[in-house]
């Protein structure tokens, strides 16, 4: 071979073989993934949030007694679950390393691939909270629980997305994709536990606080309506043992010497600013069209806010029947949701004189027409209320007393003596021979000569006599 040819040999530039392109498909898996978790995420919020402005949401948390879970646990459990979400996202973008982005693929693979196995069980549980939100009139259910659930299905082909693509992204590094899938299982089902029980302390924790916060309300509640008892039963003995005297002008005018029948003192200082706790009392007399006197009286107590359970405004005059208007303490009331009054307690159903009457006609019934000739031979009895007089039984906090009828009659009466005036009870009652029930709310036993009882508790009604405006 000559210098020339070999000299050309030598300089002739040398073509690379062209390379081979490298495979996408990794990459792709990757990237699927990533978008997978965005999508998850944006309907996972759109989950939480529609539950939580769900109408039903906002309803029972306006009506619970609970103060909700608190924001350290809310906080806590998003980082539950953010933890290993935002792991897997961020391993997934070192594109560089692939035993990293197989990491990544193995976290995502734990985390939704435990969401599928779970997603029957909280379909069932969306389901049936879709069908119980629906509104009773329209039958259409809560818009927020129907948003909620509609990012929960959702939810599900995403997830699902999310677990096909980490396969295919990991099969590359099985050894660190089954490590890092079995790690996030031991995560999520270890932390389920740990949060579940701190939701459990939590709601011990509250629930002992709601109850003492409820007894503390039936306290009040409490005090304020023996105050206002003990106060009106005052007046209607004054009043009893001087008729024409009338009412006085103000509780101070009250003897400073006059008792209750059972010896409590009659103190104008119960119905003093700060006495009951809770309560302020306003004591209105009323005065005859045609007379100077005060003929009738208005005893209200008025809770001095609003939202406390069962803490509402009450009410007496000199009928002595005291009413709650049950409901004023509602601060989130339903639609259409009026207070009501309602006699609190109803002396008439706690004296039993009633149920006792029954008794004696049923007993009638069965003897040809002829009532028992005492208490004695009635299988009705309530527990522990024999006394040494076969005509007398003690339930508390009444006496009832049996008049047998006469030889070759068949009338009978009984009477319902209040034990505890201005305390347990406010009225007594008399039953006379012709079926009339008698009431009386002064500290006496009642005669046929008092007025009946009103209608309403006849026949079981709404008392239409009691006349009273809604306090606001």
């Amino acid at each position: 071979m000559t210098s020339a040819s070999r000299a050309s040999t030598t300089s002739a530039p040398t073509t690379p073989a062209p390379a081979t392109p490298a495979p996408l498909t990794p990459a792709i898996w990757r990237v699927g993934i990533c978008i997978g978790l965005a999508l998850a995420f944006a309907a996972a919020c759109a989950l939480i949030f529609s539950l939580e402005t769900a109408p039903a949401t906002l309803h029972d948390r306006a009506h619970s007694l609970l103060p909700g879970t608190p924001g350290w646990l809310i906080a806590f459990e998003c980082a539950f679950f953010l933890l290993p979400f935002l792991t897997a996202f961020v391993l997934l973008l070192q594109t560089r390393k692939r035993t990293l982005t197989a990491t990544g693929s193995g976290i995502a693979f734990g985390l939704f691939g435990s969401f599928l196995l779970l997603s029957p069980f909280v379909f069932l549980s969306m389901f049936l909270m879709l069908g119980l939100s629906a509104n009773q009139t329209t039958g259409r259910a809560d818009p927020g629980v129907s948003h909620a659930f509609l990012a929960f299905l959702a939810l599900i082909p995403i997830s699902a997305w999310i677990v096909w693509c980490a396969i295919l992204n990991g099969k590359s590094q099985w050894t660190l994709f089954t490590i890092a899938a079995c790690t996030t299982v031991v995560y999520l089902l270890v932390g389920w536990g740990q949060l579940r029980m701190n939701e459990y302390r939590v709601g011990q924790k509250q629930q002992r606080a709601a109850e003492a916060f409820s007894v503390a309300s039936m306290k009040t509640n409490y005090d304020a309506h023996r105050a206002l008892a003990l106060l009106s039963g005052c007046l209607i003995e004054y009043h009893a043992a001087h008729p024409n005297a009338g009412f006085p002008a103000s509780l101070n005018a009250l003897p400073s010497d006059l008792q209750l029948p059972h010896g409590v003192a009659c103190d104008p200082s119960l119905a003093h600013p700060g006495a009951a706790s809770g309560y302020a009392f306003t004591y209105t007399p009323q005065q005859g069209p045609s007379t100077h006197t005060f003929t009738d009286f208005r005893l209200l107590a008025m809770p001095l806010k609003k939202g406390l359970p069962r803490v509402d405004p009450m009410a007496v005059d000199s009928r002595g029947r005291i009413f709650i208007y049950t409901g004023w303490s509602d601060t989130h009331p339903e639609s259409g949701f009026a207070p009501g009054l309602v006699e609190t307690p109803n002396d008439l159903f706690t004296s039993q004189a009633l149920s006792l009457r029954s008794e004696i006609r049923s007993f009638m019934e069965k003897n040809g027409g002829l009532p028992p000739a005492s208490f004695s031979n009635l299988s009705w009895r309530p527990v522990d209320s024999a006394t040494s007089d076969p005509d007398v039984l003690h339930v508390p906090p009444y006496e009832l007393k049996y008049v047998p009828p006469a030889p070759n009659s068949t009338r009978y009466s009984l009477s319902a003596l209040c034990q505890s005036y201005g305390d347990a009870c406010m009225r007594s009652f008399f039953v006379g021979p012709d079926g009339e029930t008698h009431q009386t709310s002064e500290p006496r036993p009642a005669t046929a000569q008092d007025p009946p009882i009103p209608d309403c508790e006849k026949f079981a009604q709404t008392c239409r006599d009691i006349d009273w405006p809604v306090p606001q």
